[in-house]
């Protein structure tokens, strides 16, 4: 495994929510020595949206020995009231949801960025998130997916909408309007992986959050919470399309002391997804320095520690842009999410992708053109271009 730079090292260091005198002393050591490259720095914690966080860190270090350089702390600045004017605008957005879903009694999950956000960092602009998670259970999808419509929202699938009937994707479509983009879900599993997460037990124990008992949403039980991110962090981290941002969220909630480990334990081999989430906490555990029970860092063996260290300092030295273009990123919506469908399943599944429905190349493509048959020569033009460049990238690697 390639060794980390002191740049980098400084880089993952200070992307602490609760800094402790000992992280200070280390990250003062490690600047004193004069060999961090700055610009690195600062790009390196704009493309894993962890400078918001660090500057927080840095402005608490300034505040007892000025250490960190001053035009570091402006530009980290910067960054921060980026994402917290980008926040207070989603979360505006998720009080106006909540608004509608409670006057027709519709139970309202928030998951990962917006449930994180109010639970685990008592700051807005700290944790950056790009769009709104909501689960819902079965008794309530078609109701609340009207609520939406009837709220002017947009709707976009993910993929076709007779292709999503046959993957029968957990998160089966996406609403937007001017100000913010939600992600619908109606289950937690992922499609092409071996976990099923218990759908009914789950929301039975998910509980309601505010100041008193009649809080406006509800959050999964932590321990819930806890393998759900790790199923959630593997699929993106082993598709090259991670943020690094992501780990915080799992750090937070184990150095809270929110999670009980053999509850934890005893779920996730129910769920089918203990080795999952053990690959994800020794990434935690090794470069987070977060303290993990033996029997789950057991779990993963020599080889695969590597492995995953390797890509973990991919995702820390390479731009999201490069791996994407060199990774040809596809995520739950591509070609692996029909791994587990029969013959016939999945020839459907591929016509159905080929030859969409109108509404679903309309959305896709944003145009407003109302002839079928140009929208989706537009759609095999798209399909043969990605072809192409794949194979390109191929032959030069």
């Amino acid at each position: 495994m390639v060794e980390l730079n002191n740049t980098e090292q400084l880089l993952l260091l200070s992307s602490k929510i609760q800094p402790n005198a000992k992280d200070q002393e280390r990250i003062i050591r490690l600047i004193e020595k004069n060999q961090i490259d700055w610009k690195c720095f600062l790009s390196r914690a704009q493309d894993t949206l962890l400078a918001p966080v660090i500057f927080r860190f840095f402005s608490s270090i300034n505040e007892v020995e000025e250490i960190v350089p001053k035009e570091v702390i402006t530009a980290l600045r910067n960054f921060y009231n980026v994402v917290l004017h980008n926040n207070l605008r989603l979360v505006g957005g998720f009080d106006l949801v909540l608004n509608e879903m409670e006057k027709n009694n519709i139970k309202v999950v928030a998951l990962k960025g917006m449930d994180v956000l109010h639970n685990l960092y008592n700051d807005f602009g700290v944790r950056q998130t790009s769009d709104i998670d909501l689960l819902f259970s079965n008794s309530d999808v078609s109701k609340a997916r009207d609520l939406f419509l009837g709220m002017n929202f947009s709707c976009q699938y993910y993929m076709p909408n007779r292709a999503l009937d046959i993957t029968n994707h957990p998160s089966p479509y996406k609403f937007f309007n001017q100000e913010v983009s939600i992600d619908f879900h109606k289950g937690l599993d992922k499609v092409y992986e071996s976990a099923k997460v218990p759908i009914d037990e789950v929301l039975d124990r998910a509980y309601r959050q505010g100041l008193d008992p009649s809080g406006r949403f509800y959050s999964l039980d932590p321990n819930d919470n806890l393998i759900y991110l790790t199923l959630h962090l593997s699929e993106h981290f082993h598709s090259y399309d991670c943020k690094l941002l992501s780990f915080l969220d799992l750090v937070e909630m184990i150095n809270r002391e929110l999670i009980e480990w053999e509850t934890v334990i005893q779920r996730s081999e129910s769920w089918n997804s203990f080795q999952t989430m053990s690959e994800m906490l020794f990434l935690v555990h090794h470069f987070f320095e977060v303290e993990v029970p033996e029997e789950i860092l057991n779990e993963v063996e020599e080889e695969k520690r590597k492995n995953l260290k390797t890509s973990f300092v991919v995702l820390l030295k390479e731009s999201r842009e490069e791996l994407r273009a060199k990774h040809a990123y596809q995520g739950s919506t591509g070609f692996k999410s029909i791994a587990h469908l029969s013959l016939v399943g999945k020839l459907k599944y591929l016509f159905f992708r080929t030859f969409p429905d109108k509404l679903y190349l309309k959305s896709k493509y944003k145009q407003k053109e109302d002839s079928h048959l140009i929208l989706w020569l537009i759609h095999i033009f798209s399909i043969v271009g990605i072809a192409i460049k794949t194979l390109f990238r191929k032959i030069v690697n």
